[in-house]
């Protein structure tokens, strides 16, 4: 079983001023800097377990954006800022446990694919989880994640945001479109 270990790097504020980003919408820079020889970047998704109190979801696993970094070890522990979950959780009205009492499963998402799995019929994806993973608080499912369309983006009755999927991430899409901008910003400016 994989442990999710609190890692909240001191990111200086001029890096979010040269890289655009914003405290909490911050995972690929916070993995940048949580990279050592120890630790590796992944991205993926975060699946929580929602009782669906707030967010009007079915009681079950659900996503908190399309697509997430964390740093992982050799023990397959994860490595997150529990203040950027609890900010994605409270963004999403999610109701269900604290990050730091979350009981999780780091899941390989290579053979998932948007088209079949996760992205239409939502209730089907909570059945299979709740039974792929019953037990778990939270899935990070590594390898599987998305570019949004924000034109599809929209708010239901209880400010739950829902919004659609345009392209399907792999490493080489990560690595050109997310991660090396990120560092070639830092790099220009001597950081």
């Amino acid at each position: 079983m994989a442990n999710l270990i609190n890692k909240c790097s001191e990111i200086p504020s001029e890096i979010y001023e040269i890289t655009s980003l914003e405290k909490g919408r911050d995972c690929a820079l916070r993995a940048i800097y949580n990279e050592s020889d120890d630790l590796e970047i992944q991205f993926g998704s975060l699946w929580v377990k929602d009782s669906g109190k707030l967010s009007g979801f079915p009681k079950g696993f659900d996503n908190t954006y399309p697509w997430h970094m964390w740093v992982v070890d050799n023990d397959d522990n994860v490595y997150d800022c529990f203040d950027s979950i609890r900010q994605a959780l409270s963004e999403n009205n999610f109701d269900c446990k604290d990050p730091s009492d979350w009981k999780i499963k780091l899941v390989d998402g290579s053979n998932f694919d948007c088209r079949n799995n996760l992205m239409y019929g939502p209730d089907e994806y909570r059945k299979q989880f709740d039974e792929w993973y019953k037990g778990y608080d939270a899935v990070f499912i590594y390898n599987y994640g998305f570019f949004s369309n924000p034109q599809t983006a929209r708010y239901d009755e209880n400010g739950t945001p829902f919004i659609q999927y345009s392209k399907q991430l792999d490493w080489d899409i990560v690595e050109e479109e997310i991660l090396i901008p990120i560092e070639e910003r830092i790099e220009a400016f001597n950081i």
